[in-house]
C-alpha cells in the first residue's frame, strides 16, 4: 500500500508542473545573439503554449522575426522585445503583421513592429480583445499603424505610432488610450502619418494622458466621428502640433483637463461640427493657419482660462445656430475677430477676459446673432444685438 502511494505522488508532481514550466519561453529570430532559443518565430511558440494552456506565458523575443503573428484565444500573454527586436511585415501577403483576436491582458513591451509596402493595417485588434503596448514602436505601415474594434481596449505608454499611412483606427464601441494619466517616462507619440493622426468613429472613446503628442500628421491630428476624446491631466501637457487640423469633430464632444497646447496646424485648431461640443480649461490654442476655434451647424463650446491667440485667421467664430460660454480668456493677436458671430449664433460674455490687439474687431456679431454678458476686458465691439448682463447665465458658467 504504501509503495503503490509513492508511485502515484511523483506521478502526479509531473503531470502539475508541465505548465509551470513551459509558461516562459524564448525566440530566437535572423540576426538574434546570444540563445540557444526555444523557437526560431514567434508564431511557432504560440502554437506550442496554446496547446499547453491558453493563459499565462511569457515570450521573449530576440533578433528580427519576418513573420505574420495571429494572437487568438489568450489570456494573460507577454511578447517582451530584448534590445532591438522587431516584427517585420514579410511582405509576402496583404495581412496585417500583428493581429489580435477574442484575448485579454496582452502585453507588447520593448518590440518595433515594422511593415511593408502592404495597402493594409500594421496591427489589427478585434472583438473584445484588452492589449497594452509599452516602451515599443509601430511603424511604416502602409495602412493604419493600428486598427481597432468591435469593443476591444487598448492602452499605450511611452510607444510611437509613426510613418504609417494613418496613425490608429478606433472603432466600434472601442476604447483606446494614448498616455498614462499618472505620467510615461517616455511620451507616448502619434507622429509623421501621412494622413489622419487617431480616428475615432462609432460610439469609440480615446483618453489622451500625459505627456503624449500627435504631430506632423498629414491629416487631422484628432478625427472624431459620434464618439468621445477626453484631454487628461493636470501634470504634464498633451500637445497637438503641425497636423492639417488639430481636431476635427462632427457629432462628437471633447473634453479637456489639464494643460494641452493645439498649435501651429495648418487649418484650424480645433474644428466643431454637426452638434459637436467641447470644454476648454486652462488650454493653448495658438498659431494655427485658420481660425483657432471654429464651431458650427448647431455645435457649442465652453471656454474658460485659455489663450487663442496668433491665429492667422480669426481667433473663434461661431455659426449656423451654435454657441460659445466664454470666462477668463485671453484672445488677442489674431487675424480677424477675435471673436465673430453669425447665422444666428450667441454667445456669453463672463468677466476676467482679455479680449483686444485682434486684426479685425475684438467681438463682433452679425445682426442675425446676439452676445449677452459684460464688456469688461474687450476691446472693439461691435455687437448690435449685445445685452449687457452682469450674469449672463443663472448660476454662472460651468466648473472643470
Amino acid at each position: 500500500m504504501l509503495a503503490k502511494k509513492h508511485l502515484l505522488g511523483p506521478t502526479l508532481f509531473l503531470f502539475l508542473t508541465v505548465p509551470v514550466l513551459a509558461d516562459s519561453v524564448t525566440v530566437g529570430c535572423s540576426g538574434a545573439a546570444g540563445g540557444p532559443f526555444d523557437y526560431t518565430s514567434i508564431s511557432d511558440a504560440l502554437t506550442a503554449l496554446h496547446a499547453i494552456s491558453f493563459r499565462d506565458h511569457d515570450v521573449t523575443i530576440s533578433g528580427t522575426c519576418s513573420e505574420y503573428v495571429h494572437i487568438f484565444d489568450f489570456e494573460n500573454l507577454r511578447l517582451l522585445g530584448t534590445a532591438g527586436a522587431i516584427l517585420l511585415d514579410p511582405g509576402t501577403d496583404p495581412q496585417p503583421t500583428l493581429n489580435i483576436d477574442r484575448s485579454e491582458h496582452i502585453q507588447i513591451e520593448t518590440l518595433i513592429i515594422r511593415g511593408a509596402d502592404q495597402s493594409v493595417d500594421l496591427v489589427r485588434i478585434f472583438t473584445h480583445s484588452d492589449v497594452q503596448f509599452r516602451d515599443s514602436v509601430i511603424e511604416r505601415g502602409d495602412g493604419f499603424g493600428m486598427f481597432i474594434n468591435g469593443l476591444s481596449h487598448v492602452r499605450v505608454f511611452g510607444t510611437a505610432i509613426q510613418d504609417n499611412g494613418g496613425g490608429v483606427r478606433v472603432a466600434l464601441g472601442s476604447t483606446f488610450e494614448l498616455g498614462e494619466p499618472g505620467g510615461d517616462a517616455t511620451p507616448a507619440l502619434v507622429q509623421r502619418n501621412r494622413g489622419v493622426g487617431i480616428s475615432v468613429d462609432s460610439d469609440s472613446i480615446v483618453g489622451i494622458y500625459t505627456d503624449t503628442a500627435i504631430q506632423d500628421n498629414g491629416g487631422p491630428g484628432l478625427r472624431l466621428f459620434e464618439s468621445t476624446a477626453n484631454f487628461c491631466c493636470s501634470t504634464g501637457e498633451r500637445k497637438i502640433l503641425r497636423n492639417l487640423i488639430g481636431i476635427n469633430a462632427n457629432q462628437s464632444n471633447v473634453r479637456f483637463n489639464g494643460p494641452t497646447r493645439i498649435e501651429e496646424n495648418q487649418a484650424w485648431g480645433i474644428l466643431l461640427n454637426h452638434g459637436s461640443s467641447a470644454r476648454l480649461f486652462g488650454q493653448s490654442v495658438r498659431n494655427n493657419g485658420l481660425e483657432g476655434i471654429f464651431v458650427l451647424r448647431t455645435s457649442e463650446v465652453d471656454l474658460n482660462s485659455s489663450e487663442i491667440s496668433d491665429n492667422a485667421a480669426g481667433g473663434l467664430v461661431l455659426r449656423e445656430n451654435s454657441a460659445a460660454r466664454v470666462q477668463g480668456n485671453t484672445i488677442t493677436d489674431n487675424g480677424a475677430e477675435g471673436i465673430h458671430i453669425s447665422y444666428l449664433s450667441t454667445m456669453s460674455l463672463f468677466g476676467g477676459n482679455t479680449i483686444s490687439q485682434n486684426r479685425g474687431f475684438d467681438v463682433f456679431c452679425a445682426p442675425d446673432s446676439h452676445a449677452l454678458g459684460t464688456k469688461s476686458g474687450v476691446g472693439i465691439m461691435s455687437c448690435p444685438r449685445f445685452n449687457q448682463t452682469p450674469d449672463p447665465e443663472p448660476g454662472g458658467p460651468p466648473k472643470p
